[in-house]
């Protein structure tokens, strides 16, 4: 399993946008097995390219890393209590 490395763009911003008093990113993880480990461009990288944005056999689709940051900031929100489930007024 190819574990991939989140490019510090996105650790900015998710800090930004966590809304938390101590924010944690674990921007640089790795599970053993053997694969060096991929890296998570944001979308201006992989245009740009360059360290950790050009292509290679196991690059990232393009736009996921901003996908898993959204859905990492859903899902934080929702243990907060603070995501509804529906649009409109409280």
């Amino acid at each position: 399993m190819v574990t991939h490395l989140v490019l510090v763009h996105f650790q900015i911003d998710w800090k930004k946008r966590a809304e938390v008093s101590h924010p944690f990113f674990f921007g640089y993880t790795f599970s053993s097995g053997g694969n060096s480990p991929g890296y998570v461009p944001d979308i201006r990288s992989a245009a740009y390219g360059g360290y950790g944005a050009d292509s290679s056999p196991r690059a990232i689709q393009v736009g996921a890393g901003e996908a898993i940051i959204n859905k990492h900031l859903e899902n934080l929100y929702r243990l907060k209590g603070i995501m509804r489930d529906k649009p409109g007024p409280p």
